[in-house]
This record gives C-alpha cells, structure tokens and sequence, in this order.
C-alpha cells in the first residue's frame, strides 16, 4: 500500500492524471510492451510467440526487415542473435544500386537456416530472472568473423538453463568497416 501512496504522490507533485480504466492492481503478473511480467520475471508473450511461429517467408527486403525487427525486439532472449542473424541483415544491402524497400531478395539455404533458428529460438526462449546477489555470475564472450560479444549471466533455480542477462555488449566489425576482426578471445564462459 506504501508503494501506491508513494506513486499517487509522485502523479500529484506533477500535475499527471492515471486513468483508471487503464490501472491494475495486485496482479501476480501483467502484459506490457510484449512481455509477461511479475513474480520477479520476463517472458515472451505467447501471441507474440504464434505470430513469429507463423511468420511465411519473406520474399522481398520489407519483409525480411519486418521479421527482424519483429525477432530483434527480443533479442536479449536469444543468444548469439547478431550471430544468427547475420544472414538475414546482409539482404538489407543494397543489390547493384537497386534500394528499393520491395526489392526482390535472393532467399538461400542460409538465410532459411537463420530464418528457421531465430523462429525457433523465440519459440524456446528462456525466461529472464531478477539477479540474486548470493549466486554466481557467468560471463560469457565469444568472437567470429561476423561479429563478437560479452554478455553477463546468472542461472536461475530451473533446470531448463533460465538465464539472466544482466548486459551484452556486440560489435558487428564487418558492418562497421573494420578490415579485420581480431579473435584474441576463444568462446568462454567464467564464473565470477
């Protein structure tokens, strides 16, 4: 109750209305921006799910741009996902000076392996925990000739690997005009 008075107060101080019809109160969980939250969790909504389950495939660059943009939306639930998608965001290339946003694409096996992994990773994303101070971090890095990252973890109590993940840092090289990505670091995870 002390919260609510605290964020009644916080609306008054400023002059800023909340429309009851739009509130909701002792809820265990609720839906916000396509995700499920409560109980010290982060979900993907399961409508959000469906519809990336189903997305057909994309037969011009709009579409594949609305697919990614769509998957890249929860990309902190899914590893190594500039690595994933890689092939998909290289058809945003122009072709010959041809820009046009319905330019035809040249759909391969490789873009429909990346097409089908990033469905599948949405369909099996884990969940994001709150971090738990008494547990261990893992840090994890790794480095190829399309992109490197580090992202910070914590397992969760579930034994289906529910992870946290606290920060990633990525660096797609080869978009940026790097000659040459330097692989100092082989994949690793530490605990910390």
């Amino acid at each position: 109750m002390k919260h609510l008075e605290m964020i009644f107060e916080a609306l008054r101080q400023h002059s800023l209305y909340a429309r009851p019809e739009k509130c909701t109160f002792n809820k265990p969980t609720i839906e916000f921006c396509g995700h499920l939250l409560g109980q010290g969790v982060v979900k993907v909504l399961d409508a959000k799910v469906k519809v990336i389950k189903e997305w057909p495939q994309p037969m011009n660059v709009q579409e594949v741009r609305q697919f990614y943009g769509l998957v890249n939306y929860y990309q902190r639930f899914i590893r190594h996902f500039s690595i994933i998608a890689a092939p998909l965001s290289d058809l945003f290339k122009s072709y010959e000076g041809d820009r046009r946003k319905k330019r035809p694409i040249a759909w391969s096996m490789l873009h429909q392996m990346s097409f089908d992994r990033l469905k599948r990773a949405v369909m099996t994303a884990h969940v994001l925990i709150q971090p738990d101070p008494s547990k261990p971090y893992i840090v994890e890095t790794d480095s190829s000739d399309v992109g490197n990252g580090t992202a910070l973890y914590q397992e969760g109590d579930d034994e289906n690997s529910i992870l946290l993940r606290l920060m990633v840092a990525s660096c797609m090289g080869l978009r940026y005009g790097t000659q040459r990505i330097k692989k100092n670091c082989l994949p690793s995870r530490t605990h910390c």
